[in-house]
């Protein structure tokens, strides 16, 4: 795959992943984030650890869409 088709392949990837649209059939990373801090908030000893480290792939993973489509 050319570098081109690569990057157009990847910003169309990051505008479903952070789609503001309110009926998309997929989970968004805003959705996505808002349920694993929900979850966190219950949850405790490796559950915890695991959500944490879950949550901040997650934030990596928006910031890093966010710098695509900017």
């Amino acid at each position: 795959m050319s570098d081109s088709a690569r990057r157009d392949h990847e910003v169309a990837i990051a505008r479903r992943l952070m789609s503001s649209e309110d009926a998309v059939p997929w989970l968004t990373l805003s959705e996505a984030i808002t349920e694993a801090m929900d979850l966190l908030l219950n949850a405790s000893g490796d559950e915890a650890s695991l959500l944490r480290a879950h949550l901040d792939r997650l934030q990596q993973r928006a910031d890093d869409a966010s710098a695509l489509l900017a």
